[in-house]
């Protein structure tokens, strides 16, 4: 079989667009920088696939465990690197497959468990070798622990998307996630421009506990400050869902709004799913009557009907303001609060989000 075959021509701007999750700090800083020509080279020049990716830096972790067994700094030091390079790849495989079209439930859930696979194998690999030489009993349990939280860690996570997979997005999120002012709102801003996660999260721990800790031959203390991360983690991953599920009755609040006697010409900025989710929300609440008009960004939109309403350009907002702007669009909706801001318009006040997709 010929694995190398130049019969693509992707771009730089490919393999960023291909990246359609959040990023880590980390991984902004230290991975992708390298992870993104790994992943044109794959892309362009073989015919390896997204899935036998996958595998090979399952293997290459798996040689990493067993320089972490040997226990050597050295060792240390070779066993921490493997395991970058395994976590590089594992962000190839996927920008790879996106690149290629070749996307698969099967590669999604075998990237899934391996990743799993690979915390345990290096966690066991760094434990032995430890133990034998001069840690004893204290990796042990830092090691348990560490496995623990994650356990933990990890389930919320798929518990959450679970709930959002069943009921909406919407529904689980808080409208927090979106709005707010100062500092926190300015840094969420700054984050979603360049594809940032906003907060931290188990892949620096695991830097933490597998790469500097290793390196530093502080493997029982790198264990320990990522341990006490990962529990401040999980324990805000859980308050924060635990918010969500209690303040985000998202249908209420725009309700509530919605009655306000003041509120009578309401234009929906966004003329997509989202948008027609929410007129369908409307209706089934009796409340389109309010809804006066769309605004879109594209040209292609503006003088067109949306639900028998006309879709105009945003600018019409500077010399015809309506009582309240819902934001629909998820995507790109910092941008469109700055552009209502330059217009003088203020958030809650004159315009809010409400993100109806599913």
């Amino acid at each position: 079989m010929r694995l190398f075959s130049k019969h693509n021509s992707f771009s730089a701007a490919d393999a960023e667009n291909a990246l359609t999750l959040r990023k880590c700090l980390w991984a902004a800083i230290a991975i992708l920088p390298v992870a993104k020509r790994v992943s044109l080279f794959f892309a362009n020049r073989t015919r390896v696939t997204p899935n036998q990716l996958t595998i090979a830096a399952f293997m290459l972790c798996v040689v990493g465990a067993g320089s972490f067994a040997v226990g050597g700094y050295w060792f240390l030091v070779a066993g921490a690197l493997l395991f970058e390079i395994n976590y590089m790849l594992d962000c190839v495989d996927g920008t790879v497959a996106k690149l290629t079209g070749r996307c698969s439930q099967t590669g999604a859930f075998l990237d899934f468990l391996l990743d799993q696979w690979r915390i345990f194998f290096c966690l066991a690999g760094l434990v032995y070798g430890q133990y034998r030489f001069h840690a004893g009993m204290p990796i042990v349990i830092a090691a348990s622990y560490y496995l623990f939280i994650k356990l933990l860690y990890v389930y919320h996570g798929n518990v959450r998307q679970s709930m959002i997979s069943k009921f909406g997005r919407w529904a689980v999120e808080s409208s927090l996630e979106y709005t707010g002012v100062g500092l926190l709102a300015r840094w969420r801003r700054f984050a979603e421009r360049r594809k940032l996660a906003p907060r931290m999260r188990s892949v620096e721990t695991d830097t933490i506990v597998f790469f500097i800790g290793p390196v530093l031959n502080q493997v029982f203390w790198g264990m320990m400050i990522g341990s006490a991360l990962l529990t401040l983690l999980y324990v805000a991953a859980v308050i924060r869902f635990i918010w969500e599920l209690r303040y985000s009755s998202l249908e209420k609040d725009i309700r509530d709004i919605f009655l306000d006697d003041k509120i009578r010409n309401v234009a929906v900025f966004g003329t997509g799913s989202a948008a027609g989710n929410f007129m369908s929300w409307c209706r089934g609440n009796s409340l389109d009557s309010k809804i006066g008009f769309f605004l879109d960004n594209n040209p292609a939109r503006h003088g067109t009907q949306r639900f028998n309403r006309p879709v105009h350009n945003p600018d019409i907002l500077r010399k015809e303001k309506p009582d309240l702007v819902v934001v629909t669009s998820r995507n790109g909706h910092w941008d469109i609060a700055e552009q209502l801001e330059d217009m003088g318009m203020n958030e809650q006040r004159d315009f809010i989000y409400a993100n109806f997709s599913r």
